[in-house]
């Protein structure tokens, strides 16, 4: 089965009590919704830079990025 790298690029990160349990939430169920697929739920990840496809970099290590695998 292949195997595949999920990374996902979010903004602000809520400060607020009621919002982060919202966002925790809503993000448990979508990653629940995936069931066994998910073979590793992975990590947050620090400073990070996207490749764009004509390989120059986008320095965004101020957006939140988390990563987890997945088989299909």
């Amino acid at each position: 089965m292949a195997k595949y790298l999920f990374v996902f690029h979010g903004g602000k990160a809520p400060t607020d009590q009621a919002e982060i349990k919202k966002t925790m939430d809503a993000w448990g169920a979508w990653y629940g919704s995936m069931g066994a697929a998910v073979i590793d739920g992975g990590n947050p990840v620090g400073k990070s830079s996207t490749v764009r496809s004509d390989g120059s970099l986008i320095d965004d290590f101020k957006i939140s990025v988390t990563a987890g695998a997945v088989q299909a």
